[in-house]
């Protein structure tokens, strides 16, 4: 195996995982995905015509193969309240809010975020993918732009409507079971 893309599995392997797994929402399906992911890439690796590029590539397959396998199965994740949210994604997910979802943001550092974990999970991919790349992995929307294959105008656009999209399936869910906000304090 070419000594550069076992440099570049070990570099990005984590970080498409974590990807895949939110898009997901089951780590079985994640670890599958993200070893067909790099198994698409060693196989077009020939093809790859800008190295510098890599990582862009790289999550363009990984969303690819998630789009086909959620249409395959034309379902959204099953919600888990078991499955733990981790803390980056809690506190990356702490977007700058306005006034007057201040509650949100209060919601996303407190102890409920089991709630963010599922909402993120009903959200469409496309919702899921502009949150996880732009807020977790720090990604650009030119960058976004170029693995979901919209403009960045569309991404910037497409990124303030899946935070309210998060925002309102966190309320729902807290309002579907008789939880408010200030519950949670």
């Amino acid at each position: 195996m070419d000594e550069t893309f076992i440099e570049v599995y070990e570099s990005h392997v984590d970080a498409i995982y974590r990807f895949v797994l939110r898009l997901l929402g089951n780590p079985t399906d994640a670890e599958d995905m993200t070893a067909e992911t790099f198994l698409r890439a060693y196989q077009g690796w020939t093809e790859l015509l800008d190295p510098a590029a890599v990582r862009s590539w790289l999550f363009r397959i990984a969303y690819n193969g998630c789009i086909d396998l959620l249409r395959q199965r034309q379902q959204r994740p099953a919600i888990s309240f078991d499955y733990p949210i981790t803390h980056e994604l809690t506190q990356s997910l702490s977007f700058s809010l306005d006034s007057t979802e201040s509650s949100l943001k209060r919601l996303i550092n407190a102890e409920s975020r089991e709630y963010l974990q599922a909402a993120l999970l009903q959200l469409r991919p496309i919702d899921r993918t502009v949150l996880v790349l732009g807020e977790l992995e720090n990604m650009p929307n030119r960058e976004i732009a170029k693995i979901v294959q919209r403009s960045e105008i569309a991404v910037k656009s497409l990124r303030q409507r899946a935070r309210n999209a998060l925002r309102d399936e966190v309320l729902r869910l807290l309002k579907q079971r008789e939880i408010s906000i200030e519950d949670l304090f």
